[in-house]
């Protein structure tokens, strides 16, 4: 309903400033074990928690909007610690609708390996995803205003950082840090992912801080080339390509030698890096 917000100066009843309010009904409930909040006025939703098992892997799929007592909701935001020590997710599905997702919301859920942070989400929590140890890939959307401290803290096995951002936001370099032994001890480090991003704009990125200290960026198109067995990666703007993967039928019974460069649409690039399981499962 809509309520008339009176404000005073506390000692009397004299109204220095009057609002109408409109206060909306909110609904809890629960679907494929992820619960929801939703708000009658504004047929939105947000992620509030979830139910899953402990005890086995689970992909988690939030979906854009979904029906309760015959209402569309549209689920704009996961609230904070929604999946705080989730363990058992493997995968998560985030949709264009979120806006925001909270601090400490995806915190622990170290079984993650992979993630994409899709177009439209523009605000990241603090903590939001510190502590997934195993994650390797991480996209982040053109959309993103903001990211919270410690926000990927500690997500010792990222390898690739990808950024749609032509501009970066200001970050705090808690963001992407690490643990990392030095004489036996552990201290605190910068991740040692590769940061790839849009063409044109290492400049950018170069000159802003805490992104400048990837060890590695890379600018341009991501595409992908086969040649002789061997699938390469490499950045339109860029002279410099990855091995991604042998095909096995291919490779079968040969000696497989990768050449210092290759040759893509006449450029001449240099091949700089193998990547993780490679030629996993390419058997003579």
């Amino acid at each position: 309903g809509t309520y008339t917000l009176k404000v005073t100066d506390g000692t009397s009843e004299t109204a220095l400033e009057t609002k109408k309010v409109t206060i909306y009904d909110s609904y809890e409930t629960t679907s494929d074990n992820i619960k929801y909040v939703c708000q009658s006025g504004t047929k939105k939703a947000k992620v509030i928690g979830n139910a899953l098992p402990s005890d086995s892997p689970a992909d988690v799929s939030i979906p854009p909007s979904f029906t309760y007592s015959g209402n569309t909701y549209t689920v704009t935001e996961i609230a904070d610690g929604a999946f705080y020590g989730c363990t058992s997710m493997a995968s998560l599905t985030i949709p264009s609708t979120v806006e925001s997702i909270g601090d400490y919301a995806v915190y622990y859920c170290f079984r993650l390996t992979e993630l994409n942070i899709p177009e439209g989400v523009k605000h990241i929590g603090e903590g939001a995803f510190k502590y997934c140890y195993y994650l390797k890939t991480l996209s982040l959307p053109s959309t993103l205003q903001s990211i919270g401290d410690y926000a990927f803290a500690y997500d010792g096995d990222l390898q690739t950082v990808l950024s749609a951002m032509a501009c970066p936001c200001a970050i705090d370099r808690s963001v992407f840090i690490v643990e990392e032994k030095v004489n036996g001890e552990t201290v605190e480090g910068f991740s040692k992912a590769s940061l790839f991003i849009p063409d044109g704009k290492k400049g950018v990125y170069t000159a802003a801080n805490v992104w400048k200290d990837f060890p590695e960026i890379y600018q341009g198109e991501i595409k992908e080339t086969t040649q002789n067995g061997i699938t390469y990666t490499y950045m339109t703007g860029e002279n410099v390509a990855f091995v991604k993967k042998g095909d096995e039928a291919a490779l079968a019974n040969k000696d497989v030698v990768i050449p210092s460069t290759i040759s893509i649409d006449g450029k001449t690039c240099y091949v700089k890096k193998i990547t993780d399981e490679a030629f996993y499962q390419v058997y003579d």
